[in-house]
């Protein structure tokens, strides 16, 4: 059986936007990227006398860097576009229900290093495996 690996499925919804895309660590260069991380999520959802679950809620950050203020909005707008609201699909062979947006688009100001744009947009997915 394939190990879980939510970001990497994730990873794989996103490759049309740019190949830049990390997880759980943003790297130094290339400056314009998309990195993936685990966030917390919501309790799993059991059924009467199951002791596994039947649905795991976890939630997963993306944040988009780049230089241009505008390609950084245009990213994330893609990014929101592919993701929230999905539903009944398999990635990697990992039955999602749904993924959906939690809050919208916000800045987290400029990077220090590069001084581009940082914009996060934060998901909360309920998958079983």
């Amino acid at each position: 059986m394939a190990t879980f690996d939510l970001l990497e499925d994730i990873k794989s919804l996103l490759t049309g936007i740019t190949s830049d895309i990390y997880k759980n660590e943003m790297p130094e260069t290339p400056v314009s990227v998309i990195t993936l991380y685990n966030t917390s999520g919501l309790d799993p959802q059991h059924t009467f006398g199951a002791a596994k679950a039947a649905w795991e809620k976890p939630g997963f950050q993306v944040v988009v860097r780049h230089t241009t203020a505008g390609t950084a909005r245009a990213w994330m707008e893609s990014i929101k576009n592919a993701l929230d609201g999905k539903v009944n699909f398999t990635v990697n062979t990992h039955y999602y229900l749904s993924v959906f947006q939690q809050g919208d688009i916000f800045s987290l100001g400029r990077d220090k290093e590069n001084h581009a744009i940082k914009l996060s947009l934060n998901f909360l997915v309920e998958v079983t495996r």
